[in-house]
């Protein structure tokens, strides 16, 4: 069994990782880091660097055991986190969304909304 984040350098991205490193540590799993962005292929990657850079910076703070994967150019997030949590076994998913919308509706990306119904296993949404 695994931990699998998705993670971007974002504030809902660090939540989710704080969470998934909590989850890791309390049940003796790896953490498997899904660093997964909609981009341009002509982009050259420096939002992924970052990104990669920030996740192992505080992973290596927390000393949990990790592997960080990137994703190809053009995968759907969504799917990209379901394709590793269901290559790994994993036990747990975990990932950010932001707060409600001032009117209280919850806004959910077509990323989360995959990951919410096509998860195999369960789905821990978290949020800064």
């Amino acid at each position: 069994m695994s931990v699998v984040v998705a993670y971007l350098a974002t504030a809902e991205g660090d939540a989710a990782l704080a969470r998934a490193i909590e989850a890791a540590r309390e049940k003796s799993w790896p953490l498997t880091v899904v660093l997964s962005r909609y981009r341009d292929p002509s982009d050259p990657g420096d939002e992924r660097a970052k990104d990669a850079a920030a996740a192992r910076s505080r992973l290596d703070e927390a000393g949990v055991e990790y592997v960080v994967r990137e994703s190809a150019v053009g995968v759907d997030p969504g799917n990209d986190v379901i394709s590793v949590a269901t290559e790994l076994g994993a036990g747990l998913v975990v990932i950010g969304l932001a707060r409600r919308s001032p009117t209280g509706k919850l806004n959910l990306g077509i990323g989360a909304q995959i990951v919410l119904l096509e998860s195999p296993c369960p789905v821990l949404v978290t949020h800064p």
